[in-house]
């Protein structure tokens, strides 16, 4: 009988009772109500904050940064040149576990995009008129 419910609950998504007990013991209260979704936005809404750290273990943290869904690109554009946005969070996040500057993290940031996406990375700078680390001026007519 155990054998049985147990691949019920996988086949429903249900977290693993004995790897995620506290998981497990929400889902399972939660037939037909989504819970989890509801309990993840009270901590975030009580949080009152979009960054929240934790402790992972052995004496370190991790952060958990709230990451906007948009269903365009037109939203993300939007959001990233926010002064609070999600990656400046990110930037910031990465700033203080390091205890470095934040121009520090963003330029291991960067750094990591251009090795990623340099076909990308080299269009967008070829795009916003910089070269050679200067970008150009627009005279004032």
């Amino acid at each position: 009988m155990e054998d049985s419910e147990s691949e019920k609950e996988k086949e429903e998504g249900m977290p693993d009772k004995e790897q995620f007990p506290l998981l497990h013991s929400i889902s399972s209260l939660s037939q037909g109500h989504n819970i989890l979704n509801q309990l993840i936005k009270e901590i975030i809404q009580f949080n009152g904050l979009k960054v929240m750290t934790y402790d992972k273990g052995n004496n370190t943290q991790g952060t958990i940064i709230v990451v906007p869904q948009f269903q365009s690109l037109k939203g993300y554009k939007k959001e990233f040149k926010k002064k609070d946005s999600m990656l400046v969070k990110v930037c910031n996040a990465v700033a203080k576990s390091t205890k470095c500057h934040p121009n520090e993290a963003s330029e291991a940031i960067l750094s990591s995009f251009f090795e990623l996406y340099q076909d990308t990375f080299l269009s967008v700078a070829v795009d916003k008129g910089i070269r050679n680390g200067m970008q150009n001026k627009v005279m004032d007519g």
